[in-house]
């Protein structure tokens, strides 16, 4: 129904865009142990540049040979075919790595040679783990809400204790190894290899990266810590990613709504207004009661035909001579 659809994700959409960042801070702390890791890996304020994967070196000309297997002088180079490399390890103009914005496993799956099956094993099993987790930080915003300036003003009681039920939603973010067993699975042996191969040497140059920045910012720049730190990044991409889709879900739905009944400019800012409010009171799990009153008051500011179009955009009726 469209009274809980178009709802409460594109509603608090502007609100909670402004704590996008603070909450991977707080995702980190709750798949870290104790959140120890924290003053050494403060994620970035801006978006990372989006990741490409490298391009091969090109191998050097060898001179043609004769048939006796001599160098022929006059015949030219003979090229020889590199094996291609994959990579998501690419340096900026300022000489630092350039972070990808997704989740590495992703970001591997997109530079490897897939063939169409499997392609379609992987699509379903990312689908399926995105819909997942989607559920989950929808399930878990009063959690996530309770979590919010961890960074700033350290570990409560109360944050603990939400980080541990967070934990308790969400147990797929932290275990990576299932997740990555389970795409191996789903590929030939020689991309099974790759996957692990090109993840790895991208998240050993992240660590490396992140302890040359800390050890530019006058800290420490500790191995193990920033190791752990980026794969905490990594967790945040993936719940980033899942909150962008739960807003974009949202803003379509309410967009649909617009079009439908076609306001006035009075009526669609009561309207956002409507559904903005819903929203933040229902922290984008409404329970049915919820719903229903939003129904009932999004009607009331309609006109007839306003509330015909909309009544059959839901049930499919005609409305036709109204």
């Amino acid at each position: 129904m469209w009274g809980g659809c178009w709802n409460e994700q594109g509603a608090v959409g502007g609100r909670y865009l402004g704590m996008r960042i603070n909450f991977l801070a707080a995702v980190a702390v709750a798949m870290a142990s104790g959140g120890v890791v924290l003053a050494q890996t403060t994620p970035p304020a801006t978006a990372p540049t989006p990741t490409t994967p490298s391009t091969p070196t090109a191998p050097t000309p060898a001179p043609a040979a004769t048939p006796d297997g001599k160098a022929d002088p006059l015949g030219g180079p003979k090229v020889e075919q590199e094996a291609p490399k994959y990579s998501l390890v690419k340096t900026g103009f300022n000489g630092k790595l350039e972070r990808i914005t997704q989740p590495v496993e992703e970001a591997t799956l997109a530079v490897l040679p897939l063939n169409a099956e499997e392609k379609a094993k992987v699509d379903a099993i990312l689908v399926k783990r995105a819909a997942e987790i989607d559920k989950g930080i929808r399930e878990s915003v009063p959690v996530l809400l309770r979590i919010q300036g961890v960074r700033e003003e350290g570990l409560t009681t109360d944050r603990q204790a939400a980080i541990r039920e967070l934990d308790k939603k969400l147990p797929m973010l932290r275990d990576r190894d299932a997740y990555r067993a389970e795409v191996r699975l789903a590929l030939t042996p020689e991309n099974a290899q790759r996957f692990e191969l090109v993840m790895n040497e991208y998240m050993r140059a992240a660590t490396m990266q992140a302890s040359a920045d800390a050890k530019a910012e006058g800290r420490k720049g500790n191995p193990f810590l920033m190791s752990v730190g980026e794969s905490l990044r990594n967790v945040g991409l993936e719940v980033q990613q899942s909150y962008d889709r739960i807003v974009k879900e949202g803003t379509d739905k309410v967009e649909r709504l617009i079009e439908i009944v076609q306001p006035t400019p009075e009526q669609e800012g009561a309207i956002r207004n409507l559904v903005t409010d819903f929203g933040q009171k229902s922290q984008m799990n409404p329970t049915p009661a919820q719903r229903g009153e939003f129904f009932k008051k999004l009607m009331g500011m309609l006109t007839i035909k306003q509330r015909e179009a909309l009544v059959g955009e839901l049930y499919g009726k005609v409305t036709e001579g109204k």
